[in-house]
């Protein structure tokens, strides 16, 4: 679904399955991390990869089940993300990942080499 022209962001609680996703599609994450590694991906797209925005946590709670975001905290990001100078930073970033992701597991590139040497090397055995 990310790879639809209609998708300009995606807000996601950061899992590896949703950040590969992301970056495979070249779309930017607007980051919601929860637990677990999350932060930890959070934190790579937002400020290793540059490729999202995190939303500001000013305002909010934590609850006994987590973290509780005012509405104004997701609409600012969401704002940031589709129309703010940040957020055309991370739109252009993350669509320069998925041309590096696609090249990567294109003919020749090193993705799909390196599964096919995994593959030779398996069935030596």
């Amino acid at each position: 679904m990310l790879g639809h022209r209609a998708v300009g962001g995606f807000l996601s609680h950061c899992g590896w399955n949703s950040v590969l996703e992301s970056v495979s599609a070249g779309v930017p994450i607007l980051a919601w991390p929860m637990m677990a590694e999350q932060p930890f991906n959070a934190k790579l797209i937002v400020e290793g990869l540059e490729a999202g925005l995190r939303i500001e946590a000013a305002g909010s709670r934590v609850a006994d089940d987590g973290v509780v975001f005012k509405r104004e905290a997701i609409c600012r990001g969401v704002r940031e993300l589709m129309g703010g100078a940040k957020g055309r930073r991370a739109r252009d970033r993350a669509q320069a990942l998925g041309r590096v992701a696609h090249r990567a597991v294109g003919d020749g590139g090193s993705s799909r080499d390196a599964m096919t040497r995994l593959i030779s090397e398996l069935r030596e055995c």
